[in-house]
C-alpha cells in the first residue's frame, strides 16, 4: 500500500468515526486536519457542517474545524484562480 493510499484509508476511517460519534473527539478532528488529502476536504467539511446543524450544542471542534477548513479551502481556490494570471503577466 502506498503512503497516499494509507493516508486516504486513515482519513476515511476517522471521518466515518466522526460521522457516527455524537460528540467527535477533538483528537480525531485534529488528526484528520493534519493529514487530509485535498480531494477529501469537501466531504470532511460536509460532515462537520452536518454535525453542527444536527446538534443542539455542537462541539467547538466541529464549529472551529468547519469554519477554518472552509476558509482555507476558499483561499486555496482563490490562489489557484490567481496562478494563471501571474503566469500570463510573466509571458
Amino acid at each position: 500500500m502506498r503512503r497516499d493510499d494509507a493516508r486516504s484509508w486513515f482519513v476515511t476511517y476517522l471521518m466515518r468515526k466522526v460521522r457516527t460519534d455524537t460528540y467527535p473527539s477533538t483528537t480525531d478532528l485534529d488528526l484528520i486536519e493534519a493529514v487530509i488529502p485535498h480531494h477529501m476536504l469537501d466531504e470532511y467539511v460536509e460532515i462537520l457542517i452536518e454535525k453542527v446543524e444536527s446538534a443542539r450544542f455542537p462541539s467547538i471542534g466541529c464549529c472551529a474545524g468547519s469554519t477554518a477548513l472552509s476558509s482555507a479551502y476558499r483561499s486555496t481556490i482563490h490562489e489557484a484562480d490567481e496562478e494563471p494570471e501571474a503566469d500570463a503577466v510573466k509571458a
